[in-house]
């Protein structure tokens, strides 16, 4: 009976990781207008879809990358950055830039971007 139930719990415990494993990572909602088909590749170019974390951006605006920490990749190797960007014209956005370092670098401080909403939560940056 002990064995039984010990093969069970083993079973158990291998089918829980394997659907833990085989489960993609990264973002589960793309914004709605996002021309974003690999996040890997997001930042390509010097343009950025980047999530909402803080703050709120009502229309067109230049900003300045103040930081960017939490970049250790996940399973999938994407990195989920958290960057802290000050707007020129006041006020400060938290956003999440998902991307692969392997393909393209994060933003750095200093790094200045034209940000525009891209759908509830989302915006657009453009590196200049």
């Amino acid at each position: 009976m002990r064995r039984r139930w010990a093969i069970g719990a083993l079973l158990a415990v291998v089918v829980g990781l394997g659907t833990w494993v085989l489960t993609p990572a990264g973002p589960t909602a793309k914004p709605a207008r996002s021309a974003v088909s690999d996040w890997s590749l997001n930042g390509a170019h010097g343009k950025y879809v980047l999530k909402i974390l803080d703050g709120a951006l009502s229309g067109r605006e230049e900003g300045v990358v103040r930081a960017d920490f939490n970049c250790a990749p996940d399973r999938a190797g994407l990195s989920h950055c958290t960057d802290v960007i000050d707007l020129v014209a006041g006020g400060v956005l938290t956003v999440e830039n998902t991307h692969a370092m392997s393909k393209v670098p994060c933003l750095g401080p200093g790094d200045r971007l034209v940000l525009t909403p891209s759908g509830s939560g989302w915006i657009v940056g453009l590196k200049e």
